[in-house]
């Protein structure tokens, strides 16, 4: 697993990922040094990334790979659905999986 630490506008990022994908992307509590090398699987994240913070990209193209339960990845799934710039409560999407609850 390749682990990566990356400054951005909106906080400090870890992102963890393989040649299989990303499989996560966690806010920083404390500043960690940016990772100066990157690794050949995670090389496509931060640029694209990077285009986007600098208002060149609203979507991304990304090989994903989470780790997590079946639950989790069926509510990362939906979370996919929504458009750039658009939001939705977690009602919404707990209707649309079914589980009001």
């Amino acid at each position: 697993m390749d682990i990566i630490h990356l400054n951005t506008p909106i906080g400090n990022l870890e992102i963890k990922g393989n040649k299989e994908g990303v499989s996560s992307v966690y806010f920083l509590k404390t500043e960690e040094e940016t990772t100066t090398k990157i690794p050949n699987s995670l090389k496509d994240t931060v640029k694209q990334l990077e285009k986007y913070f600098l208002g060149k990209r609203t979507e991304f193209n990304l090989k994903l790979h989470p780790e997590g339960t079946k639950f989790q990845k069926k509510v990362w799934q939906k979370l996919q659905e929504i458009p750039f710039s658009k939001t939705v409560s977690y009602q919404t999407i707990a209707n649309r999986l079914g589980d009001p609850n």
